[in-house]
């Protein structure tokens, strides 16, 4: 949290500067009906532990501030732009990870995550943990854009289940994200 500035002024200017990132159905075309039709863009840096030089490059501050939380595997930033009101409920296949979502950019109103019967406000500069494992969908009233960060890091466990599960969890859990963002990425990110 304390380096919300410098990770907030990163993804402005990234976005200033006329870069776009991609929207959730141009990187997996076809499989995304779940999160619903309207545009939710990420911006992949790391994704299971495989990190995206062409675009990590442009947050050295962020990474810098992401690699330091213990077990990270992946690091992204979500966007919502204005139009954008709500993610609809869904839950993500794997659960060997929980998810820190940091706010850097929140619209006034209502705006929040449902993760099972609880709710959790974004609020700017500042972060906090999920299980996406659990059912979630996400609400956003403002006519402006909602901006995070999200950090995944392996679920804390015993050393020895860590030893079997980690690997195993990066190795299979990641088989499709990686597949889909070494296919679409490079692609989409030259055409936006």
């Amino acid at each position: 949290e304390g380096a919300y500035a410098a990770i907030r002024d990163e993804i402005v200017a990234y976005l200033a500067s006329g870069r776009c990132m991609p929207d959730k159905e141009d990187l997996d075309p076809g499989r995304t009906s779940q999160y619903g039709t309207d545009r939710w863009e990420i911006l992949h840096l790391m994704v299971y532990g495989e990190m995206k030089p062409s675009v990590a490059d442009s947050f050295p501050r962020t990474m810098e501030i992401a690699k330091q939380v213990p077990g990270v595997c992946s690091v992204m930033f979500s966007r919502l732009p204005p139009e954008r009101k709500h993610i609809p409920a869904h839950r993500d296949a794997e659960n060997g990870s929980l998810r820190m979502h940091f706010a850097l950019v929140v619209p006034p109103g209502k705006c929040f995550i449902r993760v099972a019967d609880q709710l959790a406000h974004w609020r700017e500069g500042e972060a906090f943990v999920i299980d996406a494992a659990f059912e979630h969908e996400v609400t956003k009233e403002a006519d402006r854009e909602r901006i995070i960060l999200i950090v995944d890091f392996y679920r804390p466990v015993p050393r020895w289940v860590a030893l079997l599960t980690h690997r195993l969890y990066a190795r299979h859990g990641g088989k499709i994200a990686k597949r889909v963002l070494r296919n679409s990425y490079q692609r989409l990110l030259r055409q936006l």
